[in-house]
C-alpha cells in the first residue's frame, strides 16, 4: 500500500511536470504579448513570429503635431497587430503636391524566430531606415521584411515609422518655448528615441535582451544613428551601431537653429502662418492646418525668404536645439562625447554619387544636363559659396583629365565628399576615443538591371543586408548574390551579438575573412565582395583634401540666413 501510494506521487509529480511543461512550452509560443500598454496579437510565417503595427507612441495629430513624443494609452482587451500601420506623411514621388501617408503614424513591426525559449532573451536588432528624412517606413513594400534576418540568424528584429519632412523637422521659435526642455526641428529623431525606450521597456516580453540592442540604419537612418551616438537622450538605449552611407558632419543634414528656423519662417508663411504672430496664435494655424498645405505647398524660388543649400531635394535636416543635439555630430565624437558602445560598423557604397546627380538641377538650375566640365565649379561654388580657394583644391585633386566625363567626375566628388569621407573621420574620432571601429566599402556589383548605368549605387546594399530578393522579379539571388547576402548576414548579426563583425571566435565567421579595426595608426577596412578582402588607406589622399577644405568652409548657416534676412528687409 505504501509503495503504491509512493508510485502514485511519483506519477502525479510527473503528470504535473508534463503539463506544466506543455504550459510553458504554449506560453512561449504564444502570439499574444503583454506590453506596459496592453496585450497585441500577433502572427506566423516562415517560421517568424510577427507583429505589425504596435503602437509605441500617442498619435503626433492635432496638438501633438510639432510636439516631441507622448506616451501611447492604455487599451484594454488584445489589439490585433497581424497588419501594416499606415505610414507617415511623405512624399513617396517627385510630382509637387502628391503625398500619401497618415499622421497617425508611430508603429513598430517585430519579427522573432518562433519556438526561442523566453528564458533565453534573444539580442535585438533596431532597423532605422532611409530616405533623406523626406520619404521612407518600416516595411517598404517588404524590402525591410525581416523575416529571413530573424529565421536564419537567430535574432530579434524591430522595424518602425517616425515623422519624416516638415512633419519631422519643421522649427518654430514658438514650438521651442512652449516645450519645457527647449526641444525643436528634430520630431522625427525624437520619435526614435521614443522606439527605443520602448524597447527597453517591452522587448523581453517577446524574447529579446535589452541589454544587447544594436541600432542600424542606411542613409538619413545612418545620420539618425550618429545622432544617437552623441545625444545625451539616447545614452543607454543600445550597445551598438551600424552605419551604411551615412554622414556625421554635414551641416546640410545637422542644421543650425538660426538656419532651420529660417527655412521653417520660410515655410510657414507659404502655407499661410505668420511667424510674427503671437506663439499660441502662430502655433494654433500650423497645428490646423490641412495636411494638404504642409505636404504640398508650391515653393519656388523667387519667394523672398531663406531655402536650405540642398531644397528643393533634400531639404530636411535636424536641428541642433541644444538638448536632443548639442552640435554637430563630428565636433561631438571628437571632444569625446560619444554615448558608450562596444563596437561601430560604418561604410559607403562603391558609387554613392550615381543616385545623386540626376537631383542636382533642381537644386541648382545653372548645371547643364548632361553635365559639362564647367559644371564642376557651379557645384562648389554652390556649396562653398563661390570660394576659389576650394575650388582650386577640388580641381587639383579631382582632375577633368582622369575622367571620361562630366557626369563621372561629379558622382565621385559627391560620394567622397558627402559619404566616403565623412565616415572615415567619424570612425577615426570614435576609435580615438577608445571605440572598435570597423570601415567597409560595399564593392560587389550584381549584374542587376539598373547597375550598367548606376553601378554600384546608393541603397544597393539593402537586399543583401535583409536578404530579401526584393524586387522578387527584377532581383532574383543568383548563387554569388545569395553569397553575398550571407556574407552580410554573418558580419551584420555579430555585430548585433558581439557588439563586433567577427564574433566571439572563428566560428562566428562562418568562414569570412577577419574584419580588422579601423585605426587611425592602419587604416584598414574591407571590401564587401565575393570574395570580400582587406584594403588599406581607402582614398585616405581625397580625404585629406576634404580635411583642409575645412579650413575654407563656406560662412556658416547663421551668416547665410543674416544675409538673406538683411536683403529680404531692404
Amino acid at each position: 500500500m505504501v509503495a503504491c501510494t509512493r508510485v502514485s506521487r511519483v506519477a502525479a509529480v510527473l503528470l504535473l511536470a508534463l503539463v506544466a511543461g506543455s504550459a510553458l512550452v504554449q506560453a512561449q509560443n504564444s502570439l499574444v504579448v503583454q506590453t506596459d500598454k496592453g496585450a497585441v496579437q500577433g502572427y506566423n510565417s516562415g517560421n517568424v513570429d510577427k507583429w505589425r503595427g504596435i503602437p509605441y507612441a500617442a498619435p503626433p495629430v492635432g496638438d501633438l503635431r510639432f510636439r516631441v513624443p507622448q506616451e501611447h494609452a492604455p487599451w484594454s482587451g488584445v489589439l490585433s497587430t497581424t497588419s501594416p500601420a499606415p505610414i507617415c506623411p511623405q512624399l513617396k514621388n517627385l510630382f509637387p503636391g502628391l503625398w500619401s501617408g497618415d499622421e497617425d503614424c508611430l508603429y513598430a513591426n517585430i519579427y522573432a524566430p518562433q519556438g526561442r525559449n523566453l528564458t533565453e532573451k534573444l539580442p535585438v536588432l533596431v532597423w532605422i531606415y532611409g530616405g533623406g528624412w523626406e520619404f521612407g517606413d518600416g516595411i517598404e513594400f517588404g524590402l525591410y521584411d525581416a523575416t529571413n534576418l530573424a529565421n536564419l540568424h537567430n535574432i530579434i528584429v524591430v522595424t518602425f515609422n517616425y515623422r519624416l519632412g516638415p512633419l519631422g523637422f519643421l522649427a518654430f521659435q514658438a514650438a521651442k518655448n512652449e516645450d519645457p526642455n527647449g526641444a525643436v526641428g528634430t520630431y522625427g529623431v525624437q520619435d526614435q528615441v521614443a522606439l527605443l525606450r520602448w524597447v527597453q521597456t517591452n522587448i523581453a516580453a517577446f524574447g529579446g535582451d535589452p541589454d544587447q540592442v544594436t541600432i542600424a540604419g542606411e542613409s538619413a537612418g545612418a545620420f539618425s544613428t550618429c545622432i544617437h551616438l552623441v545625444s545625451p537622450l539616447s545614452k543607454g538605449l543600445f550597445r551598438a551601431a551600424i552605419m551604411e552611407s551615412g554622414t556625421c558632419s554635414s551641416e546640410i543634414f545637422f542644421q543650425s537653429q538660426a538656419s532651420s528656423m529660417a527655412w521653417s519662417n520660410t515655410f510657414a508663411t507659404i502655407i499661410g502662418c505668420d511667424p510674427s504672430q503671437p506663439d499660441a496664435q502662430f502655433l494654433d494655424c500650423v497645428r490646423k492646418a490641412d495636411l494638404n498645405q504642409i505636404m504640398g505647398p508650391e515653393l519656388n524660388y523667387t519667394y523672398t525668404g531663406y531655402f536650405p543649400l540642398m531644397y528643393p531635394s533634400m531639404p530636411w535636416g535636424a536641428t541642433i536645439d541644444g538638448m536632443l543635439l548639442p552640435d554637430v555630430p563630428l565636433n561631438l565624437l571628437r571632444q569625446g562625447h560619444n554615448n558608450p558602445v562596444d563596437g561601430v560598423v560604418m561604410g559607403t557604397n562603391l558609387n554613392e554619387g550615381t543616385i545623386f546627380v540626376g537631383r542636382l538641377a533642381n537644386v541648382i538650375p545653372a548645371l547643364h544636363t548632361p553635365l559639362q566640365p564647367g559644371d564642376l565649379n557651379t557645384l562648389i561654388d554652390h556649396f562653398f559659396n563661390n570660394n576659389g580657394t576650394v575650388r582650386a583644391m577640388v580641381d587639383g585633386t579631382y582632375p577633368q583629365a582622369n575622367y571620361p566625363n562630366a557626369t563621372v567626375l561629379i558622382e565621385e566628388m559627391l560620394r567622397d565628399f558627402f559619404f566616403l569621407c565623412p565616415s572615415s573621420r567619424a570612425l577615426l574620432a570614435l576609435s580615438a576615443n577608445g571605440v572598435p571601429t570597423y570601415l567597409y566599402q560595399f564593392v560587389f556589383n550584381s549584374g542587376w538591371i539598373e547597375e550598367p548605368s548606376m553601378g554600384v549605387y546608393h541603397s544597393a546594399e539593402l537586399e543583401f543586408v535583409f536578404d530579401n530578393a526584393w524586387p522578387p522579379i527584377i532581383h532574383t539571388f543568383s548563387a554569388a548574390d545569395q553569397t553575398m547576402a550571407d556574407t552580410f548576414g554573418t558580419y551584420w548579426t555579430n555585430t548585433v551579438k558581439y557588439g563586433n563583425p567577427n564574433g566571439a571566435s572563428s566560428k562566428d565567421l562562418n568562414g569570412e575573412i577577419t574584419w580588422p579595426a579601423y585605426t587611425a595608426a592602419t587604416l584598414q577596412n574591407i571590401e564587401l565582395d565575393v570574395p570580400s578582402r582587406t584594403n588599406t588607406g581607402l582614398l585616405e589622399d581625397r580625404c585629406q583634401m576634404w580635411d583642409r577644405v575645412v579650413q575654407w568652409a563656406p560662412p556658416t548657416m547663421k551668416e547665410r540666413v543674416k544675409r538673406v534676412a538683411y536683403i529680404a528687409t531692404e
